[in-house]
């Protein structure tokens, strides 16, 4: 207690009871995590360079969606990582894109914001997350969901880490939805 408590460093995954709170919050887009399962960051842009740090080594490719969100852009070079940006319709990436890249080798890690997109605000549908899964399935891909913007819409569909938890690494921030 005291002002020990107040000098000493965090744990490295964030203190308990904010790792509790995090896993309840997530909790309310279907998706059920327990606290030891959640690492709090300082904020989402922190969270995707960990990531991308952590599964991927520099000069491999990384699929992102063909429009981009511009921090994804700026990890991605500070870690040497090259993104290699997939056709996308109204709804987000396209599987047969994901698939074909997939085919001509080399790439372990898809990130995607599937709900409202930045910068399209296209939100995948149920069907597209779920052909996006069959594919990441078939070619052993990670899925990188950064659903920062998942909390925004009323009637939103379940993240893809409800659809493939054993393959998805979710980033969430309350940045964007809090008032």
């Amino acid at each position: 207690g005291g002002l020990e408590a107040l000098l000493a460093y965090a744990p490295a995954a964030g203190h308990a009871a904010h790792r509790a709170a995090g896993a309840a919050w997530i909790g309310r887009t279907g998706l059920k995590v327990s606290p030891e399962q959640v690492v709090v960051t300082a904020g989402a842009q922190q969270a995707i360079t960990i990531v991308l740090s952590a599964l991927a080594k520099p000069g491999e490719r990384v699929l992102v969606e063909q429009l981009t969100y511009c921090g994804l852009i700026d990890a991605a070079r500070l870690l040497h990582l090259p993104l290699e940006g997939l056709c996308m319709d109204q709804e987000g990436v396209l599987p047969e894109a994901v698939d074909a890249a997939c085919r001509a080798g080399g790439a372990r890690l898809l990130s995607l914001v599937p709900t409202n997109q930045n910068p399209t605000l296209a939100t995948m549908g149920v069907a597209r997350r779920q052909a996006i899964v069959d594919v990441a399935r078939r070619h052993d891909l990670l899925i990188v969901e950064d659903d920062v913007y998942g909390y925004l819409p009323e009637d939103r569909p379940p993240p893809i880490a409800t659809l493939a938890p054993e393959r998805t690494i979710y980033l969430a921030s309350a940045s964007k939805c809090m008032v």
